[in-house]
């Protein structure tokens, strides 16, 4: 051991001995001085202005100091770098598709001013003062259920009258890839969800009843597993529980974040039927958890809000849904939901599904579209109301090109023709997209604006669509003249 210490005191000896010799030649090699300061000192020496100094480094012109032979240093955001040297690569331009230029606006057709009367009206009020929320509902497929159309549109209207809140929420992960533009939430998975069964929802199980809900979905657990909800950005001032009272229901509890119990909810009900729970939040609510236990609690959603004058923004999607998706929810719980609600306006943007089913046929889209808006107008007596067309899209068979189908004209051509009948105002987005064939211009479009398969469209597509729709609802809103609201029911139809 005395001998191994006595070896590494040497070792240790002879590198400090190497470090003190190679020290002078290092400071040697180091300049001393930095290269502005040389250039300042050495142009300090010259008499004259203009003059060249002997270092051919440095140069002064007219009283200023500059190095002409070292490198100039670029900054490109916080990383410092020094060029390369290889040329510059030339700059590519970027190329736009005819659909990506400003899209001239495309009006929304309401030759009465039925469908939009109420819309307006409520909007009128709201900007006077004498009212607090004005509610605005959207129905739909795919396009809607991805909340990037929804979400810019709610953006847009609360930028214009006032942010009051997310609105209608869905609890939970009702299918993976649901997500609400402007609030978070989230479930364990014991949390299950129940929907009308279609080719979409083959590895689902068949639902039990068709109690459904305003979204077209519920969900329901036995566990005690919580299920949270936020706002993205905010205070929730307050919501509004929509659940199922059955036999059998179990408790839930409503707490705030730090788990401060809020209310507690007992679902249990001789029978099945819908019920509600409302709270007012004084202080304001960043995070809402729930509890269930002691038996089966079913949910269809919260309603949220704040205490500011503004709009709000329903949207209610579903993947592979159709207009007569509707005609399977139960009516009577439907109804008494959207009283509840109370939205102004009533949209619904159905027609992309509709291409693919091949035993509806023009009379029978017809005739469910109507029963659609009959059952909105007996539990909506007095909101306005707005149909949409579907978006351009192309189809084809396995290993044949994408081909424009003639039964979107058809659908198109129904939804106008009822929207007519029933006093609704409709709005052509396929038109607003640049008419029939524009899906392959956005397709290849770059940056791209709609998706391979010819039918759904990237979040850059979803927002042109929306602010045109803005734009169009805008436009007519600055047009129309909307006279006050009678003191006694008028008895032509109100609404639709």
């Amino acid at each position: 051991m005395r001998h191994t210490s006595e070896t590494n005191h040497r070792w240790l000896l002879a590198v400090l001995l190497l470090l003190a010799l190679s020290w002078p030649a290092c400071a040697r090699a180091r300049p001393s001085t930095p290269p502005v300061k040389l250039a300042r000192r050495s142009a300090s020496q010259d008499s004259g202005v203009g003059l060249r100094t002997t270092d051919s480094r440095i140069e002064t012109v007219d009283g200023r100091v500059r190095l002409t032979n070292i490198a100039p240093i670029t900054r490109r955001g916080s990383r410092v770098r020094r060029p390369s040297g290889r040329p510059a690569r030339a700059t590519r331009r970027p190329r736009f598709a005819t659909s990506q230029r400003a899209p001239t606006l495309v009006p929304i057709e309401d030759p009465g001013g039925r469908g939009l009367r109420p819309f307006f009206r409520a909007l009128r009020e709201l900007e006077r003062g004498r009212v607090k929320r004005v509610r605005a509902s959207l129905w739909g497929d795919s396009h809607i259920a991805g909340s990037v159309l929804s979400g810019r549109l709610r953006d847009r209207l609360q930028q214009r009258f006032g942010d009051a809140g997310p609105g209608f929420v869905l609890l939970g992960r009702p299918w993976r890839a649901y997500r609400h533009a402007a609030a978070r939430q989230g479930a364990r998975r014991r949390w299950r969800s129940e929907r009308v069964w279609s080719r979409y929802s083959r590895r689902r199980r068949r639902p039990r009843d068709d109690l459904f809900g305003l979204a077209g979905i519920s969900t329901h657990t036995r566990r005690r597993q919580r299920v949270w909800l936020e706002p993205r950005k905010g205070k929730l001032d307050g919501l509004d529980l929509y659940y199922l009272q059955q036999p059998g229901g179990g408790r839930l509890d409503l707490r705030r974040g730090d788990g401060k119990l809020l209310a507690r909810v007992l679902t249990l009900g001789s029978s099945k039927a819908a019920a509600f729970r409302r709270l007012e939040l004084a202080r304001g609510l960043r995070r809402l958890e729930l509890y269930p236990a002691g038996g089966e609690v079913r949910v269809f959603g919260i309603d949220t809000w704040r205490n500011t004058r503004g709009v709000i923004l329903d949207a209610f999607g579903i993947n592979g849904a159709r207009v007569d998706t509707q005609l399977k929810w139960n009516e009577a719980l439907i109804a008494t939901q959207l009283a509840r609600l109370g939205p102004e306006l009533v949209v619904l943007a159905y027609g992309s599904n509709e291409v693919d089913a091949s035993t509806l046929d023009g009379k029978a889209m017809r005739g469910r579209l109507d029963q659609v808006l009959a059952r909105m107008r007996r539990a909506l007596p007095r909101a306005g109301c707005l149909l949409i067309g579907p978006p351009d899209q192309a189809r084809r068979a396995r290993g044949q090109p994408f081909f424009l189908s003639n039964r979107l004209d058809a659908i198109i051509a129904v939804q106008r023709a009822v929207a007519k009948k029933r006093g609704c105002a409709f709005w052509d987005q396929r038109k607003a997209m640049g008419g029939a064939g524009s899906i392959f211009s956005w397709v290849n479009a770059s940056p791209p604006l709609a998706r391979r398969d010819h039918v759904h469209l990237y979040g850059r597509g979803y927002r042109r669509l929306a602010d045109a729709l803005f734009a169009a609802l805008l436009a007519a809103y600055d047009t129309t003249t909307v006279s006050p609201p009678r003191s006694r029911p008028a008895r032509t139809r109100a609404g639709f």
